[in-house]
């Protein structure tokens, strides 16, 4: 199974803007690494001002260990 970290962006202009560029604005974000990972997203408005952004997650694909043991049995899954 492949496990993904995913951000969604959602960007706003400040009150009194002239209003983003929509298609210059990241609006989604997925690692499929393992372990910290910090995904970047960029957004500019309608005069060229560019916006950053950075979102760190971690993703861990280790599974759990079950063990089950008895007297003369044992199992590891």
């Amino acid at each position: 199974m492949r496990q993904t970290g995913h951000v969604t962006w959602r960007w706003h202009d400040n009150t009194g803007g002239r209003g983003l560029d929509t298609t210059r604005c990241t609006t989604s974000s997925k690692s499929i690494g393992e372990g910290l990972q910090t995904l970047t997203a960029t957004c500019q408005d309608s005069v060229g001002n560019v916006g950053t952004a950075n979102y760190t997650i971690k993703v861990d694909k280790t599974g759990p260990t079950l063990y089950l043991s008895a007297r003369n049995f044992s199992i590891t899954l």
